[in-house]
């Protein structure tokens, strides 16, 4: 049986791989400070993309909602827990790749696209450059209870772990 996240669960176990990484701030917008000091959106997704808001859907006058001054890069993180691929892009090209996928699509049928949810599909083909590895090298107590919770079909409240060495 294959263990369920929700999307806060995920980004949570996505931190957790990722050794001296911190999240700098609460609410929606992940950002997180990487060992290195390099600050990123942390966007994932189960598939081989990533979404993003704006304000308006014109491409060329766009605010992309999260792609502040305060972050270098986004960490675009696909696939199921434990077949992960990553890719740490500097914000500027993703921002371009957004904008020119979105410019594609509206001239398509510009008078069907109205759409403020931009979707940049194929990551593995576009930012093969960028791979990032993530390893999960240990889970927490905690995760580890979840986990089997879910495995069981109960609450990580029933579930006991202990370790003798």
């Amino acid at each position: 049986m294959a263990v369920k996240y929700t999307a806060n669960e995920r980004k949570q176990a996505i931190l957790a791989m990722l050794p001296g990484a911190t999240r700098i701030g609460n609410g929606q917008r992940w950002v997180i400070q990487l060992s290195d000091g390099k600050r990123a959106m942390l966007k994932t997704s189960k598939n081989d993309n990533i979404m993003v808001k704006t304000d308006v859907p014109n491409p060329e006058v766009a605010v992309i909602s999260g792609f502040t001054d305060d972050v270098d890069h986004v960490l675009a993180v696909t696939g199921d827990i434990g077949n992960l691929s990553a890719y740490l892009v500097p914000i500027g090209y993703v921002e371009n790749e957004l904008r020119t996928h979105q410019r594609q699509w509206m001239d398509e049928s510009p008078e069907n696209r109205s759409n403020t949810t931009w979707s940049l599909a194929g990551l593995g083909t576009r930012f093969a450059a960028y791979k990032y590895d993530i390893e999960l090298q240990a889970i927490t107590p905690d995760e580890a209870k979840r986990r089997l919770a879910v495995y069981f079909e109960t609450t990580a409240d029933k579930i006991n772990i202990s370790v003798s060495v």
